[in-house]
């Protein structure tokens, strides 16, 4: 499961470091069993290049990857 347990409210309790925190850590788990991580909320958009750097395997983050898909389909 790659779900971050708690980031979500603690977002939404203003404690952007816990959520952080606990994105990281569920990262740094989730890194031994997957080839790429995938951001499924935009809150987590900006960890997109810490992720990257910490678990050494590639992450996406949906709001990016959206906006360019879209970008690439008007264009």
């Amino acid at each position: 499961n790659g779900l971050a347990e708690g980031a979500f409210e603690a977002l939404c309790a203003g404690d952007a470091a816990a959520h952080d925190r606990l994105i990281l850590e569920k990262a740094r788990d989730m890194a031994g069993i997957c080839d790429v991580i995938v951001l499924a909320q935009g809150s987590m958009a900006r960890m997109e290049a810490t992720l990257g750097k910490e678990t050494g395997i590639p992450v996406l983050g949906s709001i990016n990857t959206g906006l360019e898909a879209l970008k690439e389909y008007f264009t």
